[in-house]
This record gives C-alpha cells, sequence and structure tokens, in this order.
C-alpha cells in the first residue's frame, strides 16, 4: 500500500504545485492588465481562488497520508507503549468518521449544486469547483488508513 500512497502523493503535489502556479499566472496577468492596460480581468479572481482551495484540499491530503497534517500532541508525546498506540488508533478513527463526513456531506454538495455556475465564468460548473470536496475526503480517508496499518505494523516513524 505505501507505493500506491506515494504514487498518489506524487501526483497530488504535482498537481497541487500546478494549481497554485496557475494561481500565481492568473493574479501577475490581472494587476499587469489592471495597472498597465488599464481594465481587469474579471474572471481572474474567482478562478485563482477556486485554484487555491483545490491546492489547500490535495495538499492536506498529501499531509495526511504522510501523518504530517497539524496536530496537537501534547498527550501523545507524553504516554508511551500500549497506551500510546491505543490513544493514535483512537484518532485516526476519529479522524476517518469525520473525513467520511467530510466526503458525504461533500457529495451532497455536488449534486446540490449541479446546474449552477460560477458568476464570473459561466462555463464553469460549480458542482465541478466543490468536487475537490468529497475527492479529498476520500483521499485522506485513503491516507488515514495507510497511518493506520502503519500503526498496526510498527512502522510508523514518530516525529
Amino acid at each position: 500500500m505505501s507505493k500506491m500512497i506515494e504514487a498518489i502523493n506524487k501526483v497530488l503535489r504535482v498537481v497541487t504545485g500546478a494549481l497554485i502556479g496557475i494561481m500565481s499566472l492568473i493574479v501577475f496577468a490581472n494587476v499587469l492588465s489592471r495597472y498597465v492596460l488599464h481594465f481587469s480581468l474579471i474572471w481572474s479572481a474567482e478562478l485563482a481562488e477556486y485554484c487555491m482551495v483545490w491546492a489547500a484540499f490535495l495538499g492536506a491530503a498529501v499531509l495526511v497520508s504522510k501523518g504530517e497534517h497539524l496536530v496537537v500532541d501534547l498527550l501523545e508525546r507524553n504516554i508511551k507503549g500500549l497506551i500510546r498506540k491505543a490513544l493514535q488508533i483512537m484518532v485516526l478513527f476519529v479522524s476517518i468518521v469525520f473525513f467520511a463526513a467530510v466526503t458525504i456531506f461533500g457529495t451532497q454538495l455536488v449534486i446540490k449544486t449541479r446546474g449552477q455556475v460560477a458568476s464570473s465564468m459561466r462555463f464553469l460548473p460549480m458542482n465541478l469547483v466543490y468536487l475537490i470536496i468529497p475527492l479529498s475526503g476520500i483521499l485522506m480517508i485513503i491516507g488515514t488508513v495507510h497511518q493506520f496499518l502503519l500503526i498496526l505494523h510498527n512502522r510508523r516513524v514518530d516525529k
């Protein structure tokens, strides 16, 4: 499973980097357009925002799969042995439940926004924009299951 996770993460890192690059180019083009050509690209802020949201969700999925997401580990650092392992498993279980809820409610949002389009880009369906929510939820569930398996096989590297 580790090789599959590494392959998924590699693709996600490339896509996230591309989205950040596209976002930067869009913002730069709008600044250039506004101050040099004296007109604004109406769609630029909205598209840059969507790129940032997608990059954040995909980046979060990578961090979850590597166990590097933001975590409060004050309690975990101060206990050892089986109690620590049990706490880690409990946290991962709660995370899976949360990511499942994100996936379910994100899917409902995608379905409810079917037929709606972005305000400044009439060609962009909003359900495509919101698709990142259930997609990242699924990716985070996969990453969390990977972390769970690493703990069970005593291969998780604690930081």
